[in-house]
């Protein structure tokens, strides 16, 4: 039993070594022709890992018996031995002579059961606006949910395996790795638990879903590295001008050509940063991905203007291209990661942002992008570990998205508008006031003005009565 079991496991390591570095080339059968086969002392260093990782027994959550590992090699080497598949399949190009999409059958993916036992429970499906985006893992029992940043929108749920769909809110978000924290609103959730130790090349992972039957099996094919970010290309040709670079060619239907740059513009600066020359505007440029968006400032016929220039992508090998589509699309955001664990599980995109566990049934990574046919990315849980306090702590809440802000300027613009309208009655009301009371004086001045006149008529009387009574005196003595 132990030799048989030693054999297998020999075997498997030794055609899942041959079968990666085939898959990466192309499903069709000419193209195991391609690959420069490992030397012997390669491919004996690779099955003596897997050999080692199959035997290790040590703090493995739930154990696996030797009957329930001799299945699974079993059922893993009938998906896999060419010798025992059916000529048409050996030979067939639509039949898919790859190891990952072998691996992919139910019968595999069964015997990987008891693997994800221990964090199907743990894992949720994530919903933007009803539809299924991502997946999630539990991180913590009070509601803490991890998941993939770049794919939520609008309104979150979380659907948890028991059935329960809850409202989820996003605490944090991490944009180095793309990783979001969300909460939901309920206690007592299993949370994950974490392998410490990164898995090496050729240790076999699967990828758990809401069910007890993994979404995906692989094994890890790269050891752990950067992905960098692909470069924008802004489509001109330039050279040394006077103190700015000089275009001196602009390509067709680039994004020079769709933003209006011109043959013999002279390009003064990008996002606010000065280009003196050439080298510096290509360095500047060359900072910025597909799709992001330049603020370019420009001397044309000696007047200064600022225009927009959205970056396209780099031309690419066209084969390349479709190997690498073949079998679904890939995530939108697939670049740009500090450090990532390669494996060649077959994934959708909207099965990243969960849990990829070892043989043990632990986590080794949340999956964060399906870069290609057999090209899959996680974080690996040392990484996501040491970012949990920082997620859950509010520190990286992402600002409101475009429309939030919209809606809120739409509610300030309509808040104006009001006090305006309350502004223009109020003023409308004090003009009234105003007018009644210049009526009043106009009518208080005109009534003091006649008391005026009457006071100073019956002064005038009353002087004449003097002066008559004093001449009638006057006569009255003589």
């Amino acid at each position: 039993m132990k030799l048989q079991f030693r054999q297998l496991s020999r075997w498997i390591a030794s055609s899942l070594v041959a079968a990666s570095i085939v898959a990466s080339a192309s499903t069709s059968a000419w193209a195991w022709q391609d690959k420069k086969p490992l030397t012997p002392e390669e491919r004996e260093a690779l099955r003596k890992k897997v050999e080692d990782q199959l035997k290790n027994e040590k703090n493995k959550t739930p154990p696996l018996s030797n009957d329930q590992k001799q299945k699974l090699l079993d059922d893993l080497r009938k998906q896999t031995d060419p010798q025992i598949q059916p000529p048409r399949e050996r030979s067939s190009r639509s039949s898919g002579s790859s190891l990952p999409f072998r691996k992919m059958n139910a019968s595999v993916l069964a015997a990987f059961r008891d693997v994800v036992l221990p964090v199907h429970k743990s894992t949720v499906v994530v919903k933007s606006d009803g539809k299924e985006t991502a997946l999630g893992a539990i991180v913590g029992d009070s509601g803490w949910i991890v998941t993939k940043a770049s794919e939520l929108k609008g309104s979150i749920l979380c659907k948890l395996a028991d059935g329960r769909e809850l409202p989820a809110r996003i605490i944090g978000v991490d944009e180095e790795t793309d990783l979001a924290m969300l909460k939901v609103d309920s206690t007592g959730l299993p949370a994950i638990v974490w392998e410490p130790s990164k898995p090496q090349v050729g240790d076999w992972v699967a990828t758990a879903g809401t069910t007890d039957v993994p979404t995906s099996v692989g094994v890890v094919s790269v050891l752990s590295r950067g992905v960098s970010a692909p470069r924008g290309l802004l489509g001109v040709g330039l050279e040394q001008g006077e103190g700015a670079a000089k275009v001196r060619e602009v390509m067709p239907n680039s994004a020079a050509a769709k933003a209006g740059i011109k043959v013999g513009d002279h390009i003064l600066s990008c996002n606010g940063k000065v280009a003196k020359t050439h080298e510096d505007l290509i360095a500047i440029v060359g900072r910025y991905a597909p799709g992001d968006e330049l603020s370019l400032v420009l001397r044309r016929d000696g007047k200064e203007m600022t225009i927009k220039a959205t970056l396209a992508a780099r031309p690419t090998d066209g084969r390349s291209d479709i190997q690498n589509t073949m079998g679904g699309p890939l995530s939108a955001r697939r670049s740009n990661f500090n450090e990532i664990l390669q494996h060649d599980s077959v994934l959708r995109p909207n099965q990243c942002g969960g849990p990829l566990v070892n043989l043990d049934g632990k986590v080794v990574g949340i999956n964060i992008a399906r870069a290609g046919r057999v090209e899959s990315y996680a974080i690996p849980a040392t990484v996501v570990t040491a970012l949990l306090a920082d997620l859950q702590s509010g520190r990286l809440m992402p600002p409101p998205p475009i429309a939030e802000y919209e809606k809120q300027l739409a509610e300030a613009l309509a808040s104006l508008r009001k006090a305006e309208e309350s502004v223009q009655e109020a003023k409308s009301q004090l003009d009234k006031v105003v007018g009644e009371a210049q009526e009043a004086l106009k009518k208080v001045e005109s009534v003091r003005s006649a008391t005026q006149k009457a006071v100073e008529s019956a002064q005038a009387a009353l002087e004449k009565a003097k002066a008559d009574a004093a001449a009638a005196r006057n006569a009255a003595g003589k």
